[in-house]
């Protein structure tokens, strides 16, 4: 075993009332949050709210994109997932939490629909790595290298950490949303434990 994504695996879905437990098998994360988004949009205009936790799932790309795909079927939606260890507090000599995304969508009465979609870091850890490809610097205050000191060396901030969004309270955000995300879901979640080494 390869401990790659199982392409042809589907969710499998146990429904409690208003609650859907969802075991993504190892799925691919966009099809997996689909399902999911589906899902969970008819069980809220069936019951008037409704809460899906998804584990054992993979990368989903944006996450407003499955809240405005609930918005478009008539349900206010909010959508957050971790993933990816790679941000840490001002000062960390390694990343603890992961830029955990957060979407909230609502159909509007124009037929149209309100969509927040935000990382949760200053930015994301793909346009550190396209500026190491290019041998660009990085602003400053986006990122520490492995000093725990701030850089703009894009190669320095890839073995360093993402700084979050608004500093300490913006680390405790993500810290929330890694609760929701991997901790009730029985899922996976960053350890926030010291290394022993």
């Amino acid at each position: 075993r390869t401990r790659a994504v199982e392409a042809r695996s589907e969710p499998k879905i146990q429904r409690s009332n208003a609650l859907l437990r969802v075991d993504g098998r190892n799925g691919v994360g966009h099809h997996v949050a689909s399902v999911t988004a589906d899902e969970v949009a008819a069980c809220a205009k069936d019951k008037g709210c409704a809460v899906a936790v998804i584990r054992n799932s993979n990368h989903f790309g944006f996450a407003g994109y499955y809240a405005t795909r609930m918005a478009a079927k008539g349900t206010v939606a909010l959508v957050a997932s971790n993933g990816q260890v790679c941000v840490g507090p001002d000062g960390a000599l390694r990343a603890l939490l992961s830029n955990d995304p957060l979407a909230i969508a609502a159909p509007l009465p124009d037929g149209t629909f309100f969509e927040f979609d935000m990382a949760t870091s200053v930015t994301s850890r793909a346009n550190i790595v396209r500026a190491a490809e290019l041998g660009k610097a990085i602003p400053g205050g986006i990122a520490l290298g492995p000093d725990g000191h701030p850089t703009t060396d894009a190669e320095a901030a890839l073995k360093g950490v993402l700084l979050p969004i608004g500093g300490n309270r913006g680390f405790g955000l993500i810290a929330a949303i890694e609760v929701l995300t991997g901790v009730l879901t029985g899922g996976a979640y960053a350890d926030l434990v010291a290394s022993k080494e």
